[in-house]
């Protein structure tokens, strides 16, 4: 990396770091272009996008990249999407007419902290090495006039940024924030398993019945596709024309060399047989018509094109298909309501007596009693897992032993907590601290601000961009 900046220097240019952040782009076929199909690569506004257009943006890409990662852990693909980025919003900051002095590129220029000599004046030198560089990776037409309109480009489009996304820190999150993630806790708690309930399982079919009409949504069935697909070498020349033959003829059929796959009826949570779990691949797939094909999508190192043929809407079944599931949900209800009357029980008697010993309870009711080990906010908590519900439960509504008021539900069962103790904040340290905890919040708000209005963009313009395979 030929400028490694510190916490510090990041914070001094948070604008630069922000622009890693880019839609979800993906490999786009030539379906929907029409003229010079080798030249045409992606749309925005229903307009064409050369690959003419999106050099200068590459440029700006590579640029950002020399200067602010380790370019041997960059491949192409993310030079592209960030090039994206940069054409995406600088075409909106052009619609809305915003504009950068030569003033503030040179104000910004002179601020990044690599130009600074030791006495804090501007180094030309320095300058004059970071553009030699940048020439040697870029090309050598390169000059201290392209640095300078990327400094242009990525003032643009932080006012942008700045323009449509607005942050507010307060000092009571950010005191949250810096107990997040230094504060340590310790619990004990009872778990009353569903599995330790008895219940008679001799269910008249009545009873069932009734269940299944009060509770039908509890057995809808979700809707259900079925795909064909072939997978394909990225960048080969035989993958590139069967992707043009099969946008043209929209059907496998004409293609008999190649090895197509087919699947079994999954939902839109399933995982592709024999490809795994891809949700922005399955969304895109329960969105196409029946016979329809996709766009190729690369996953795992290939080039998978799909055909939905078939498709399954959602329905609720009879009584009598599914009597027996009808009854293991039944059970499992009764389980859970015993569970729970017996912790609020528990609870109850807490409350009457004063006696928080749940070590006691545990051994009278006969069920597990456990103690924790001392754990942070965001740490797997010992047989509870890791869960926000939980961690808020304990660090920011309980007190030293306290006993939740209500029991908590859980998959394998029903829990009763009781904070033992939680450390106290070190009050000099976080005064010493907190200015760096709330730069840390506000990149992390903002960055997710900036990510929602870059994905509404991008669908609002209709942007699309082919990306290297």
């Amino acid at each position: 990396m030929f400028i490694r900046l510190t916490d510090k220097h990041k914070k001094r240019i948070l604008w630069a770091m922000l622009l890693i952040i880019v839609p979800a782009f993906v490999l786009w076929g030539s379906s929907a272009m029409r003229g010079n199909k080798e030249n045409i690569i992606g749309q925005i506004n229903q307009k064409p996008i050369t690959r003419d257009d999106l050099m200068p943006y590459i440029e700006l890409a590579q640029i950002y990249f020399l200067m602010n990662a380790d370019k041997q852990q960059i491949e192409t693909q993310d030079v592209y999407r960030l090039a994206g980025n940069f054409y995406l919003l600088l075409y909106q900051a052009d619609k809305e007419n915003i504009k950068v002095t030569d003033q503030e590129v040179i104000d910004q220029i002179q601020e990044i902290p690599y130009f600074s000599s030791d006495d804090n004046e501007f180094d030309t030198s320095k300058y004059q090495q970071l553009i030699k560089y940048l020439r040697r990776q870029v090309g050598r037409n390169f000059s201290a006039r392209n640095f300078e309109e990327y400094i242009r480009s990525i003032l643009k489009r932080e006012k942008l940024f700045n323009k449509h996304v607005t942050v507010e820190v307060s000092d009571q999150e950010v005191e949250k924030f810096y107990k997040i993630k230094n504060q340590k806790a310790k619990v004990t708690y009872l778990l009353i398993p569903y599995e330790s309930i008895e219940i008679d399982p001799n269910i008249p079919a009545s009873v069932l019945e009734d269940f299944y009409k009060e509770n039908k949504n509890l057995f809808k069935k979700e809707p259900k596709i079925k795909v064909k697909y072939v997978s394909l070498k990225p960048g080969q020349k035989e993958t590139e024309e069967i992707i043009t033959a099969l946008e043209e003829n929209n059907n496998f059929k004409d293609l008999e060399e190649l090895t197509i796959e087919e699947t079994d009826f999954f939902s839109k949570n399933q995982a592709i047989e024999n490809i795994g779990y891809a949700p922005q691949i399955n969304h895109m797939l329960f969105a196409l018509e029946k016979g329809q094909m996709s766009q190729p999508f690369k996953v795992k190192e290939k080039v998978f094109i799909f055909q939905k043929t078939d498709q399954q809407d959602a329905f609720i079944p009879s009584f009598s298909q599914i009597q027996d599931e009808v009854k293991e949900s039944y059970l499992k209800n009764k389980e859970e309501l015993q569970a729970k009357e017996m912790a609020e029980r528990i609870i109850e008697e807490v409350k009457s007596t004063g006696n928080k010993n749940l070590k006691k309870y545990a051994k009278s009711e006969e069920i597990e009693f456990t103690q924790t080990d001392p754990f942070k906010y965001s740490d797997y908590i010992q047989g509870l897992g890791l869960n926000q519900k939980i961690s808020d439960l304990i660090f920011f509504n309980l007190k030293e032993g306290q006993i939740s008021d209500q029991p908590l539900i859980r998959k394998n069962g029903v829990y009763i907590i009781k904070l033992v103790e939680k450390t106290d904040i070190d009050s000099d340290k976080f005064k010493e601290e907190e200015q760096d905890y709330y730069q840390t919040l506000k990149i992390n708000k903002e960055t997710k601000k900036r990510v929602n209005y870059l994905n509404n963009l991008s669908k609002k313009l209709s942007f699309q961009l082919k990306i290297p395979q």
